[in-house]
């Protein structure tokens, strides 16, 4: 005749806990599985019982049965030093952590995961998880604006944001500016057009002709673009665009918004 089966008992405090943890996606999974051995066995069930509803095996259900009932809850962690051994100490991961915000000295712009694995002699993997526990993110760059000189930068920002949301009736909000030195290619050989089995063609090879400047004008509200080429860009061709876009929309307030170049605030322009 077997022997009689030893009740465990749980306090409510212990089966509110033992719930918490089953139930808790957050929980390791072996804590959540020897918690529900607990429950198990708090139900009654022997010891195959509680292997077959849990899925763990005979002998280590009865191991965390004996150890709760020895010693409550605490007798389901882990004892001290079992587990996997730290390989990594603590001043090597503050070494990798202050190294990955330093300036590389040969001219990279940042220290990369494989960087600081060949610096430090710690594989990719270790390097990369105690970046993300350091919350270091190497591979992102995040900009920012520092404060203006311009002492009215204030005013023109409300002003030019004013536009954006609320334009004044019969205003047309016009967001101008320049790009200069395009190179002009073309390629060596006329496009091959389509056929059957075959896709237009172009050839990889070009040839350099000279630079040109684009001056071009967003109407903000409207999205169309109104934009013009030129051999170059200087505030005599600035001033020609803006009267082009004055004689196209006339009967229109004109806003204009523009950048801060010498040939935008030119004296003949600002006239």
């Amino acid at each position: 005749m077997g022997a009689p089966i030893k009740q465990t008992v749980l306090t409510p405090e212990d089966t509110a806990t033992l719930k918490m943890w089953a139930s808790s996606g957050k929980t390791p999974q072996r804590k959540a599985l020897r918690a529900r051995v607990i429950l198990t066995a708090a139900e009654g069930l022997s010891l195959h019982g509680i292997a077959e509803r849990t899925g763990l095996g005979y002998d280590s259900c009865l191991k965390w049965r004996k150890r709760f009932q020895a010693s409550g809850l605490d007798g389901l962690t882990d004892k001290p030093g079992r587990g996997r051994h730290e390989t990594i100490t603590q001043e090597q991961r503050l070494e990798i952590l202050a190294l990955a915000c330093t300036t590389p000295v040969d001219g990279c712009n940042r220290r990369s995961v494989r960087k600081l694995s060949e610096a430090t002699g710690i594989g990719v993997g270790s390097v990369n998880r105690i970046l993300s526990a350091g919350d270091l993110r190497p591979h992102k760059v995040k900009y920012w604006c520092g404060k203006s000189p311009d002492l009215e930068f204030a005013a023109k920002q409300a002003a030019i944001i004013g536009l954006y949301m609320a334009p004044p009736e019969n205003a047309l909000v016009l967001c101008v500016d320049e790009k200069s030195q395009i190179q002009v290619l073309d390629h060596t050989q006329s496009l091959l057009a389509m056929m059957p089995g075959h896709p237009k063609r172009i050839t990889a090879t070009y040839k350099r002709h000279e630079t040109a400047g684009l001056l071009a004008a967003l109407s903000v509200h409207e999205g169309t673009v109104e934009g013009r080429c030129v051999e170059s860009t200087n505030h005599r061709k600035f001033l020609n665009f803006l009267k082009l876009l004055y004689r196209k929309y006339q009967g229109k307030h004109l806003h204009v918004i523009a950048a801060n170049l010498s040939a935008h605030k030119h004296t003949a322009v600002m006239e």
